[in-house]
């Protein structure tokens, strides 16, 4: 397997997840 993809898929469902962490956080604050 190509290293490039297997980076690929081992960060972008994190990046995801942070992103989702990240606005639920700045809703809670705002409330």
């Amino acid at each position: 397997m190509d290293a490039i993809l297997l980076i690929f898929f081992a960060t972008v469902p994190w990046i995801i997840w942070v992103l989702i962490y990240y606005f639920r956080e700045m809703r809670k604050e705002r409330g």
